[in-house]
């Protein structure tokens, strides 16, 4: 049987009651917490963050979805005043039965308002996951997938929720918490916990006591799980050496500088100055301007009745001319000048697998313009921008 090694909890699970050290001794190592649902910043968050810390549990952080307008930037800011790093996940909880039909839509919508300030992930049970959303483009965009499933193990997932009513609580807590499973490291390798080295803090008649050199622990400036030490018998923890490869301080720098300051001084006082006339094998100016003002863009007019997915795109930039109803089969909900037209020039960009389409219809009395973006397999849904008014 599957054994839980992580937890998640709420408000439901009262921090003043809740047994952290029962659980610690059942081999639960950190705690998913509810940070907040709708716009509303759940009341036990901060508590549970500061009894995680004091146990030495890890800890993450989810928001509880009701796709609200404004809700994803709302939660964002909740998580950032709760304390939660760059370091850790963020994951949206997609359950509720007022959800509009379209998750996928909206996990993008929580997915832009996160951009990179922390790392993303997807709570939701296992039969709405496989119907709504594409594991492989999951996957490729790296979001942590925390499936719900009581009866059986998902096929797909990176953490499995296992329990949750009657599942009992630890120790002396004998409500009910979710009891989640975990069969990487993938919570364990960006985590926030207190389990550095820590030591008594020096003082005017003891500056030191024990070395702490070359262990593992988490950088009190920067949060970076690796190899460190400390100069204050743990009061400050600094990390060198990280899965990335070194890290260096403003302080190690300094240090060096005294060492490398000959020799960079002598470069760049044998350097050339850079002038057109030092440049080697340029191209003849002349040659260049003629290139520049023959160059011009292809459209690809060879098949305008194929659809092509994100992936089969190449990075940078293609043009094609496509038939606007095999994009667009249905512009009925649109003002009746936004639906003529019949062919568009497609533009599309591609960079690191994620994609952007432009539609100009070309054939319309009324300029038209459409936009949508995509990664892997899927086309999120088009926009209309287009709202010109005659002059």
């Amino acid at each position: 049987m599957t054994k839980a090694n992580w937890i998640d909890v709420s408000y439901f699970q009262d921090p003043e009651k809740f047994d952290y050290q029962a659980a610690k001794q059942a081999g639960i190592q950190g705690l998913i917490i509810r940070a907040g649902y709708g716009k509303t910043q759940d009341t036990a968050a901060a508590q549970h963050i500061a009894n995680a810390q004091k146990y030495g549990f890890m800890w993450h952080l989810y928001h509880y979805w009701y796709n609200m307008g404004g809700e994803a930037e709302w939660a964002v800011q909740n998580a950032k005043s709760l304390g939660l790093t760059a370091n850790q996940y963020f994951f949206l909880d997609m359950e509720d039965k007022s959800l509009p039909a379209d998750w996928n839509g909206q996990f993008a919508v929580f997915c832009k308002a996160v951009g990179d300030t922390y790392k993303v992930g997807l709570y939701c049970s296992d039969s709405p996951y496989k119907a709504k959303f594409q594991d492989s483009q999951l996957q490729h965009l790296k979001v942590a997938r925390w499936i719900a499933s009581y009866s059986y193990e998902p096929a797909n997932y990176d953490i499995w929720q296992l329990s949750g009513a009657g599942g009992g609580g630890f120790g002396s807590y004998t409500g009910d918490v979710d009891r989640d499973y975990t069969k990487s490291d993938i919570l364990s390798l960006y985590a926030t916990t207190n389990i550095n080295p820590v030591v008594t803090k020096p003082t005017a008649d003891l500056q030191y006591i024990q070395p702490i050199m070359l262990q593992p622990g988490y950088d009190t400036e920067t949060n970076i799980y690796g190899l460190g030490y400390s100069p204050d018998n743990g009061a400050h923890f600094y990390v060198t050496y990280t899965t990335f490869g070194a890290k260096y301080r403003q302080e190690d720098a300094d240090r060096l500088w005294k060492y490398l300051q000959g020799p960079v001084s002598k470069q760049i006082a044998s350097a050339v100055s850079l002038a057109w006339d030092n440049i080697k094998g340029k191209a003849d100016a002349a040659q260049a301007v003629a290139n520049a003002k023959s160059a011009k863009v292809t459209i690809d007019t060879s098949n305008i009745y194929q659809i092509k997915k994100p992936s089969e795109y190449s990075e940078g930039f293609s043009y094609e001319l496509k038939e606007v109803s095999e994009l667009i089969p249905d512009r009925s909900n649109l003002d009746s000048t936004a639906q003529g037209g019949s062919q568009g020039i497609v533009t599309t960009e591609v960079c690191k697998g994620y994609a952007r389409q432009t539609l100009k219809v070309i054939d319309s009395r009324r300029p038209l313009t459409f936009i949508r973006n995509g990664s892997g397999t899927t086309w999120y849904p088009w926009e209309i921008v287009t709202t010109t008014l005659p002059v």
